[in-house]
Order: C-alpha cells, then sequence, then structure tokens
C-alpha cells in the first residue's frame, strides 16, 4: 500500500483516478507529486520540485499540479512526469479541477480562471472583489460553478460568459454537481451545516436542509 504520511507528507486531495493509465494521481504536504499504479499499489512516476504542499487533478493526458505557497501550476505528462507547461501566477491559487474537455478550473486570488491543459495558455478569466478560496465544480454540461464569498456562480466553461449567481451562506463550499432524469443539480453546504441543491442551469432552489 502507498503511504499516506510519512516522508512524503500527507496527501491532500485525491486520489484522482486517471482511467487511461490505470493509476490514482495523488499531491501531499511535502510537494510530492505521484502516480500509482493502482493494479499493484507500486509508484509509476513521482517528483518533488521542491514548491511546498501540492494539490492535484488530472485529465486524459495531464497531471495539474498546484502549489500554493508558490503561486505556481505545473503541468505534468500522465505518462512519465515529464513537466509540460508551467505557470507562475500574481496571486494564491486554489485547489482545481479538469473538464472533460481538458481545461482547467481554478481561483486564483480575486480572479477565475480557466486554462488550456495541454499547453497552459490562459483561455479566460474573471474578476472579483474578494479572494476565490474554493475548489471549483465542473460537469460534464457546459457550466463551470464556483463558490464566492457565501454564493454559487456559474460560467459557460468555455467562453467565460456569467450566467447566474446564488447567495447560499457563509464559507460556501461546492460539494459537486450531479444529474438524474430531471437534469444537473448543484449541491453546496455553508458553515452552519446547511445543504442546498440548485438547477444547475438556472440556479433556482430545488431543495434545503440543515444537517
Amino acid at each position: 500500500r502507498y503511504p499516506t504520511s510519512g516522508s512524503i507528507g500527507t496527501v491532500l486531495n485525491g486520489p484522482n483516478y486517471d482511467a487511461g493509465t490505470g493509476a490514482a494521481v495523488v499531491g501531499t504536504s511535502a510537494g510530492i507529486v505521484a502516480s500509482v499504479r493502482t493494479s499493484n499499489c507500486t509508484r509509476r512516476w513521482s517528483v518533488n520540485p521542491g514548491l511546498g504542499a501540492s494539490l492535484v487533478t488530472s485529465s486524459n493526458d495531464v497531471v495539474a499540479a498546484t502549489f500554493p505557497g508558490a503561486r505556481r501550476t505545473i503541468g505534468y505528462s500522465r505518462t512519465s512526469g515529464a513537466v509540460l507547461w508551467n505557470i507562475n501566477w500574481n496571486y494564491t491559487p486554489t485547489d482545481t479541477r479538469f473538464s472533460s474537455t481538458g481545461f482547467l478550473y481554478l481561483g486564483v486570488g480575486p480572479f477565475i480562471v480557466s486554462v488550456d491543459g495541454t499547453n497552459g495558455s490562459l483561455e479566460w478569466y474573471r474578476y472579483f472583489g474578494s479572494n476565490i478560496t474554493g475548489r471549483p465544480a465542473v460537469p460534464n454540461n457546459g457550466y463551470v460553478y464556483f463558490p464566492v464569498a457565501g454564493y454559487v456562480y456559474a460560467f459557460d466553461a468555455f467562453t467565460g460568459d456569467y450566467r447566474w449567481n446564488r447567495f447560499i451562506g457563509t464559507a460556501t463550499q461546492l460539494v459537486g454537481v450531479g444529474s438524474n432524469a430531471n437534469g444537473h443539480r448543484v449541491v453546496a453546504t455553508t458553515a452552519t451545516g446547511r445543504v442546498q441543491q440548485l438547477n444547475a442551469t438556472s440556479g433556482a432552489t430545488i431543495c434545503t436542509t440543515t444537517l
């Protein structure tokens, strides 16, 4: 079993399962980014650029590792771990998510940013008055969702065009986006234990409960 603590640090997010290589990708508090074979729990590859704690996400071809302390995001080959691209940010980045189409989404200080995962080029960005602290949700419906200052904001995933926003409450975080026969639903939580489901297309409240 690949250790989750010790000399490599503690796994911070993931593992992100990569169906293409049959490997799990993790980032650790010690700054290690690693791809681990799920068939026999051996390490496929690992890197440590010495940039501090790493948060990872993966797509079909790229593992993106964000190092908040160093204000850096690096794209690695999912098969070899070779560096594909490198971005230096002017603000502290947050955790990231890939879409099924290979675009990377994250908050960078007061900006919401979309990056082409193949080459690290900036696709679009949007400015907010307060820092983005939560991880986005990127379902396969053409939208991207961000928690910002108690609200959930929805944008067109390809153009960055604004779609809608809904106030949820203090310290709003996105659990994710699911789908059923009635379409996609955004699930958000607050610091007070409130859970709210929203229509992913319109932002209309479907139901609310407090845990």
